[in-house]
């Protein structure tokens, strides 16, 4: 404390002194709280490192780290390889299609599906049918020409084969038609419309009845060609497949419970349809059938191929008379035999070629006019 006589140096000093201990005050007590920090520190410190040595299990394994690594890896190599597999896949199929392997003539032998015969026994007879569909199925997947060779153009391709008959005079051997058409609707819409049409409401085939049903995806139908009066029996099988439908139709040549009578002509062959990019094939040597299938949600790409042999009449192969009476045609000019199988041939192609656009037609429009999705078997 200084007193009032004291000097302004002296007062100065006083002031100056006061000020230092108060500094020397502040940092003490800084430094005693900056310590008592320090030590919190250090044991909340001293905690952790004695919980993380109590329970080094709790730690991250190197080797797991690896091994979590390794297969993240070979989960990546894995979908890598899937993706190659598909595109060389895709490849193969682009590739094969580029590459025509010309139809070979039709055999004039009996084929297994002429030899084929539906018995009157229900239980075989539901066999026959399985093992007919199952027939020409395996035999459309084991086919691998495009007829179309990769072409996306919609249309319909005819020919008509030829051959010796026992005379030696030139005769149709058989016919094929191929069909390829892109409709703007899913995949499953367009095959639950073909069957639908093919079972009961088929344009081509009037008077159409079930002989026999054994489950929803696997029926008996029999009908009669428009304009050529032959009798269609056939068996229709639906797969339903990932991306596709394949639609399979047998055309029975012989069944005990449906003879055929004095006078009557049967069509006899295969047809199938795939839809995937919507295939449908149909063929009888070469067993192809329908496929439908898919491209995108909302295009589908339609092929359908037919091979028929000739009709036959009662027992015995329908001659090129009769033939020809099936589509019209007069005997007259029937001794120039190849100028009357050209006359045959024209007839046909206009017949399937007005098959086609009355297909393609009634299954636009159908699409077109449907509200709600079509069922879907």
């Amino acid at each position: 404390m200084i007193g009032l006589e004291a000097t302004p140096v002296a007062r100065r000093r006083y002031l100056a002194s006061m000020r230092m201990r108060k500094y020397r005050e502040e940092e003490q007590l800084e430094a005693k709280r900056l310590r008592k920090e320090l030590e919190l520190l250090q044991e909340k410190h001293a905690k952790m490192k004695a919980s993380e040595t109590s329970t080094p299990t709790q730690r991250r394994n190197p080797f797991e780290m690896a091994a979590m690594v390794l297969r993240r890896h070979n989960q990546a190599l894995r979908e890598e390889a899937s993706n190659r597999h598909q595109l060389a896949r895709l490849l193969y199929q682009w590739v094969a299609s580029q590459h025509h392997v010309p139809t070979p003539p039709a055999s004039t032998g009996m084929s297994w599906i002429q030899t084929t015969s539906l018995l009157s026994n229900p239980l075989v007879r539901h066999e026959g049918m399985t093992w007919l569909s199952q027939r020409v199925y395996h035999t459309a997947q084991a086919a691998s020409n495009n007829v179309f060779h990769g072409s996306m153009e919609d249309g319909c391709r005819f020919t008509m084969h030829t051959t010796d008959d026992d005379d030696g005079q030139p005769t149709v051997a058989g016919m094929e038609c191929h069909v390829q058409h892109t409709f703007f609707a899913n995949y499953k819409a367009v095959a639950a419309l073909v069957w639908r049409l093919d079972v009961r409401l088929s344009p081509v085939i009037s008077n159409t009845k079930i002989m026999d049903h054994v489950h929803d995806k696997l029926v008996y139908f029999c009908g009669v060609h428009k304009g050529t009066g032959s009798h269609s029996r056939r068996v229709l099988h639906y797969y339903d497949e990932p991306g596709r439908v394949i639609i399979t139709h047998a055309l029975v040549a012989d069944d005990e419970c449906f003879p055929v009578t004095q006078g009557e002509f049967q069509s006899r062959g295969f047809n199938w349809y795939d839809e995937k990019l919507c295939f449908c094939r149909c063929r009888v040597e070469i067993c192809f059938t329908a496929i439908i299938e898919r491209v995108t949600d909302n295009i589908t790409l339609f092929r359908r191929s037919h091979f028929y042999m000739p009709a036959t009449a009662t027992a015995a192969a329908a001659s090129l008379e009769d033939i020809g009476r099936l589509y019209g045609q007069s005997a007259d000019g029937l001794e120039h035999r190849l100028a009357y199988i050209e006359r045959c041939r024209r007839v046909v192609n206009v017949s399937y070629e007005q098959n086609y656009h009355m297909m393609t037609g009634t299954l636009t429009r159908t699409l077109a006019e449907q509200n709600e999705p079509t069922q879907i078997i």
